[in-house]
């Protein structure tokens, strides 16, 4: 029944929407969205994004995530409970902005988790 639901979430988040769940060291929540959604195994996805700095901050302190991947119009989606096993950086953009060279620059970095999902849960507003 897992890797049934990880297909159909895979199918979901296609043309829906994604959202990763954290939370810091002391429990407060951070929700990031997020793109690139791939099943990897029975038992594992993978998601990619421009995460936010805290979202990765949160999983450095706490690996344990819920990903919501869901399709508003359907209004039908999963919330797939589970752990990040790995944190993959992708690409990186120094954000330089011509005449901006006092303030301090941003770096952002494109990053994929890999999370193994430990519980499934059905994801709907009614």
């Amino acid at each position: 029944m897992r890797a049934e639901a990880l297909e159909n979430a895979a199918r979901i988040a296609d043309k829906g929407v994604i959202l990763v769940a954290t939370a810091d060291g002391e429990g407060t929540p951070h929700v990031c969205p997020a793109h690139d959604y791939h099943k990897q195994d029975s038992t594992h996805i993978s998601i990619a994004a421009w995460f936010h700095p805290r979202t990765i901050s949160n999983i450095e302190r706490n690996l344990k995530v819920s990903v919501i991947a869901w399709d508003p119009e359907e209004d039908s989606g999963y919330q797939l409970v589970g752990e990040v096993e790995n944190v993959r950086e992708l690409t990186t953009l120094h954000g330089y902005t011509p005449g901006q060279e006092e303030h301090d620059q941003q770096t952002h970095m494109a990053r994929r988790l890999l999370i193994r999902v430990d519980e499934v849960l059905d994801f709907k507003q009614t």
